[in-house]
């Protein structure tokens, strides 16, 4: 398989991995949330070319939201504030960090100005489970994908 199209199928499969995550979420979104899928948002901070996977399964995966295109919207804007600032940074932790707290700040804010819902609470409270999925997605990456991740 040549390797633009292995590329594609690689974006094919992450974004469909990050929908079907969400799917099945009973608590993936509102003000206190919790996704699995925010462990696959990393893959971008090892190999940029995967970041259209992430940014597509995102953006589909918020259409079935309450908030469903308002959602999307912000989910990607996460993702490209988060990827655009953390490119110079060499610190994987640091990254996390950087997406975790793009992502309290963003989806705080759009659930404030949608749903009336305080936004320091919910900014902290998705910060702190975001950092939690991507520390974990970060492990998983480290230990078992990053040689097939960074081919």
């Amino acid at each position: 398989m040549d390797n633009k199209l292995k590329t594609m199928v690689n974006n094919a499969i992450i974004a469909a991995l990050i929908i079907v995550l969400n799917a099945f979420n009973p608590i993936g979104f509102g003000p206190i949330q919790f996704r699995l899928s925010e462990a696959l948002s990393v893959i971008p901070f090892y190999n940029k070319k995967y970041m259209s996977g992430v940014l597509i399964g995102v953006f589909i995966a918020n259409l079935f939201s309450p908030l469903n295109i308002i959602d999307s919207i912000a989910g990607v804007t996460v993702g490209v504030v988060s990827y655009t600032l953390a490119s110079k940074i060499n610190n994987q932790l640091i990254k996390n960090l950087v997406f975790s707290s793009v992502s309290g700040i963003i989806i705080g804010f759009m659930l404030y100005k949608m749903l009336n819902i305080p936004f320091t609470i919910t900014a902290i409270s998705i910060a702190i489970s975001t950092i939690v999925s991507t520390s974990i997605g970060t492990w998983i990456i480290e230990k078992y994908l990053k040689k097939l991740i960074l081919e």
